[in-house]
């Protein structure tokens, strides 16, 4: 209700009892209870650090009914993205590989890590997106991860990667991947990958 009240400082003091809560031993604070302030601050400009303070503190050893959702870790994931950070890239690594020791690395999570790195503006950025992209390929054909199967948003980011990156060759690079996506459309095993 504090969250949702948009009053000033209501987070903080979410926070607070969140904090009470754990210290007094009387009440341990539930996985929703976080997910709401998480969602809080991830919803306020400027606040990812508190995000992402609230996040690790989920993670938290003999906890396990505190693990955060995939969904929070994706949201994390989208806010480091597109926050300029230096160390975003990093940040959203780390939630990814979250995600890899829950349920495995989705084709979702590989897109978000894939989105991160094109938003990065980092020299070797298009290059490890597409990496990326022929990881999750690999583990998918060899039935190593039956979750890595890529999707048209894979090949999306990469392309993207590669058209934002401006390097020399890029165009021609993000129109090979292109073409990749509509040979594999041509297969019944990958029909639903419409460019």
């Amino acid at each position: 209700i504090l969250v949702r009240s948009g009053e000033t400082n209501s987070l903080e003091e979410a926070v607070h009892i969140l904090d009470e809560l754990q210290v007094s031993g009387s009440l341990t604070p539930s996985r929703a209870s976080y997910e709401v302030v998480f969602k809080g601050f991830s919803r306020e400009h400027g606040r990812i650090e508190d995000a992402n303070r609230i996040l690790k503190r989920m993670v938290s050893p003999g906890k396990p009914e505190l693990l955060p959702s995939v969904e929070m870790y994706l949201e994390m994931m989208k806010l480091w993205s597109t926050s300029g950070a230096p160390n975003a890239v990093e940040r959203v690594e780390w939630c990814f590989q979250q995600i890899v020791r829950e349920i495995g690395a989705t084709s979702k999570a590989y897109a978000a890590l894939q989105s991160a790195w094109g938003a990065s503006r980092r020299p070797d950025a298009p290059q490890q997106a597409e990496s990326i992209l022929l990881q999750m390929q690999h583990d998918f054909e060899s039935g190593r991860n039956p979750l890595a199967r890529p999707t048209v948003d894979n090949f999306a980011e990469v392309i993207r990667a590669w058209v934002s990156s401006g390097q020399n060759g890029s165009a021609e690079r993000a129109h090979s991947i292109l073409a990749r996506l509509e040979d594999l459309s041509m297969h019944d095993s990958h029909s639903d990958l419409k460019p």
